[in-house]
């Protein structure tokens, strides 16, 4: 039954993207996480045996995400992507689980105990390597102002010069022959030699490539470098985003700069990068923290900020929805409303992340701010290149900002009501997703007092702004507004079942 991961796999993923790549054990296949998506981090080996239960089941294969860094066997795979417990896993796979044996059966059975939660606390790189570290990071940082197609690249991002300098972002030039790479002696970041692949040679090097430098910072120390390598460097079933072995696994925490940061509101984003860009959009006063997945948690050190902050916007990736209409920013944002009682859902208005809704003309400091209650609203300082510095330490000395007192939120901008049309065009002129011609009084009926599963986030046009996204499934009380449903389907996979019903019936 070694078909049975790939199946699963092309269920879950377009089945053209599942590629054999490899004859190694047994047969390799690569293709993009059904989780985390990407081109070609998933690997899948369906000769190799799993887990125990598996085994007897005679159901092999086993996986690994080198992204999300997770691993299993066909069992683990369903908990993974489908989100199901042991036995709902095993009970799809057909796998019978055998039962004790029991004589006397208590009244009542005990309710299991659920493990409770508690954050990592990662270890930081050793000495030798945040030496070393540091030393690549600002040299990468001295050589970023010769590359314009670079700086243009992060201030379509919302991360302008004045950013690149505070975050010390770089661009490391290669040095070997063909100008791609340099190398290191490994002992001198204080990593032992490795083996190759195939175990016969030992390599006392460290090969890092070219391409953007995204540091993280802890103090005048660089504790971790990400690398975003070149599109013309990469080769087969390489990685955009490569991190410099030895690299501290902390999440990018960006405190406010404000001296009480436990009063001060908090971000949550993916991309380290779109941290940068909501932490300098809002000048340093509010926190934020990059967890890179939409599953990434906080650790132990965020943990002790964010339990304490007054309010936690989830702005994780909103991506469009799978086959089944889940959004895997929706999933992630399920954990963070478990553990933190002020947490709140703020996706961008447009585009799925930060970097995105800056390049469709979204400013971040506004659709921040619009989420503030009046006590944590902020008026920007209107001089980009003055920052406040956090406690993360990514703003040099001696250039600490001041918050501004609290004021009323400006006024924000407006936002598209519906794909393909602006603000002001009239809901008449409304344009379907693949050309449908529904109306919207009969979506409008047939929508009223139904509750709808999944992130589908709308503006409401009865709020006094349009930054105020709300569930559709918690307004079945109002009947159903016609601007909610046009800005509600954009997705072809929830407006197809419902056109002929809707429409022709």
């Amino acid at each position: 039954m070694s078909e049975v991961i790939l199946d699963i796999l092309r269920r879950k993923v377009d089945p053209g993207r599942v590629k054999h790549v490899s004859a190694a054990k047994g047969g390799e296949w690569h293709s993009p996480c059904p989780v985390c998506g990407g081109e070609d981090r998933f690997h899948v080996w369906p000769n190799q045996d799993g887990g125990e239960t598996a085994q007897r089941a005679g159901v092999s294969g086993t996986w690994w995400c080198r992204y999300c860094d997770q691993t299993g066997d066909v069992i683990e795979l369903l908990k993974f992507c489908e989100g199901l417990e042991f036995t709902a896993a095993c009970k799809e796979l057909r796998i019978e689980l055998a039962e004790p044996a029991r004589r006397f059966r208590p009244l009542r059975q005990p309710a299991p105990a659920q493990q409770e939660w508690r954050p990592t606390e990662w270890k930081i790189p050793s000495e030798k390597w945040r030496e070393q570290a540091t030393k690549i990071a600002l040299s990468a940082h001295g050589q970023i102002g010769g590359h314009a197609n670079i700086l243009a690249y992060l201030a379509g991002r919302g991360l302008p010069l004045a950013a690149v300098e505070r975050f010390r972002l770089g661009y490391l030039e290669g040095e070997d022959k063909t100008g791609t790479c340099l190398y290191r002696a490994r002992s001198a970041f204080g990593l032992p030699d490795k083996k190759n692949a195939d175990g016969t040679k030992t390599r006392s090097v460290l090969w890092i490539p070219r391409g953007l430098t995204i540091p993280l910072w802890q103090g005048e120390e660089a504790h971790r470098i990400r690398l975003r390598r070149r599109k013309d460097d990469l080769r087969g079933t390489d990685s955009k985003y490569l991190l410099l072995e030895g690299s501290g696994q902390a999440p990018m925490v960006l405190a406010p700069s404000s001296a009480r940061p436990d009063l001060a509101a908090w971000v949550v984003v993916e991309a380290e990068l779109d941290a940068m860009a909501v932490h300098h959009a809002c000048d340093g006063k509010v926190g934020v923290i990059a967890v890179l997945t939409n599953r990434g948690k906080p650790d132990a050190a965020a943990h002790k900020l964010l339990s304490k902050s007054p309010l936690i916007l989830v702005a994780l990736d909103f991506d469009p929805p799978g086959k089944k209409g889940e959004r895997p920013g929706y999933q992630g944002w399920l954990w963070w409303k478990e553990h933190y009682a002020q947490a709140r859902r703020w996706p961008v208005p447009a585009g799925k992340d930060p970097g995105e809704a800056v390049a469709k003309g979204v400013d971040l400091a506004a659709w921040i701010n619009a989420a503030l209650p009046a006590s944590l609203a902020f008026s920007p300082s209107g001089d980009p290149g003055i920052m406040g510095v956090s406690d993360s330490g990514v703003c040099p000395p001696g250039e600490r900002g001041k918050i501004s007192l609290p004021e009323p939120a400006p006024k924000p901008m407006p936002v598209n009501r519906w794909q393909g049309a602006r603000a002001e065009t009239p809901l008449a002129d409304a344009v379907y997703p693949e050309g449908s011609s529904c109306d919207t009084k009969r979506l409008r009926n047939y929508y009223a007092g139904r509750k709808l599963d999944g992130d589908l986030l709308v503006t409401c046009p009865t709020t006094s702004s349009p930054w105020n996204w709300t569930y559709y499934k918690y307004c079945a009380r109002c009947g159903g507004h016609p601007l909610c449903l046009v800005d509600f389907l954009t997705s072809p996979q929830m407006l197809a079942p419902l056109e002929k019903e809707v429409c022709d019936g």
